[in-house]
């Protein structure tokens, strides 16, 4: 008996793909100092959706919900894939404001995930860096790949705000200080990796006035990026939030 040949899966393609500008396919990682606009440039956006991981959100009219623990976030995901489910997914984007704070929740939750498998230790275990082997460390890692990977399923764009932190980068023939995300580690090289647009918003110094800038192109001493060029370098942010976002806005379909 011949054997049937099972129906492929995949052809080859004939033609290039075309990049998407479409807005629900995007991943964006805002960071830049405390209180440069980051939350209030998100809050422009109508479709948005806050996971408000630390208070900061109050003087800011925005959809939130409070998130203080890694269980507020997959009980803030079950709802969200609830109304996934439903058909009536109500956001065109979600934003973790912030990052950095998400992150702490990973690792608190990893300490009492420890404690557990640990047991005969549990007691000197009272940080991420006491976990034997480094492995509270690869669990946080996986915990936050993991939920993002989920996010990124819902039909939105996903953001996340986070800060900046100036590190010493040792090269063989130099030392140089670069402005990057405020995350160490496979963790914050992994977000810089994840992210489709990485907006560095900077402030200068000009005459009287002060200005913000979006930068989109990486240097020796910043970490910033932009796939396709989609956000070009050096958009210029003034006083009015909702005019920013909507030239912002406007890049993308």
């Amino acid at each position: 008996m011949e054997t049937q040949m099972a129906e492929k899966k995949w052809a080859l393609p004939t033609e290039a793909s075309q990049p998407t500008t479409a807005w629900i396919k995007q991943k964006f990682l805002m960071i830049g100092s405390g209180k440069i606009g980051k939350s209030s440039f998100w809050a422009q956006d109508e479709g948005a959706f806050f996971i408000e991981t630390e208070p900061g959100l109050n003087h800011l009219a925005v959809r939130k919900l409070p998130c203080r623990s890694w269980d507020d976030l997959r009980e803030i995901y079950a709802v969200l894939y609830e109304a996934y489910k439903g058909g009536s997914f109500p956001y065109t984007t979600l934003v973790i404001d912030t990052i950095d704070r998400l992150i702490s929740y990973s690792q608190e939750e990893c300490v009492q995930r420890a404690k557990v498998k640990f047991s005969k230790m549990a007691e000197q275990i009272n940080t991420i860096g006491d976990i034997p082997e480094g492995v509270g460390w690869f669990w946080s890692t996986q915990m936050v790949d993991n939920m993002l990977t989920k996010l990124s399923e819902f039909p939105s764009a996903l953001t996340l705000i986070g800060h900046v932190q100036n590190k010493e980068v040792k090269e063989p023939t130099r030392v140089i200080h670069k402005d990057t995300i405020n995350i160490g580690g496979q963790m914050g090289t992994k977000l810089l990796h994840w992210a489709d647009h990485t907006l560095h918003i900077k402030s200068r110094l000009d005459g009287s006035k002060i200005s913000r800038v979006i930068r989109t192109i990486p240097t020796d001493t910043m970490d910033a990026g932009s796939r396709g060029k989609m956000v070009p370098d050096g958009l210029v942010w003034n006083e009015d939030d909702k005019a920013n976002w909507e030239a912002f806005r406007q890049l993308f379909s």
